[in-house]
């Protein structure tokens, strides 16, 4: 959770439901960029559409959150 973790260390608290996303969207980081992540078949084989709903749910709160928390802080 790197960005979380850099969130935390300004001193901005991250609330625990856009920690939960951040963790659910860093683990589609590496397998979904690489074809051979998993060791039983290409990352189309593992992901659905009900995956990149939630994909896409998680960032645009995460991405809410940062704006927010941008606004702020200015």
């Amino acid at each position: 959770m790197a960005l979380g973790g850099l969130i935390t260390a300004a001193g901005i608290d991250v609330p625990s439901a856009e920690g939960d996303a951040m963790r659910r969207l860093g683990r589609h980081y590496i397998p979904a960029r690489y074809p051979d992540a998993h060791a039983s078949g290409p990352a189309a084989a593992h992901y659905g559409a009900a995956d990149a709903v939630e994909a896409i749910r998680d960032a645009e709160q995460i991405l809410a959150f940062v704006d927010a928390s941008w606004r702020g802080v200015s």
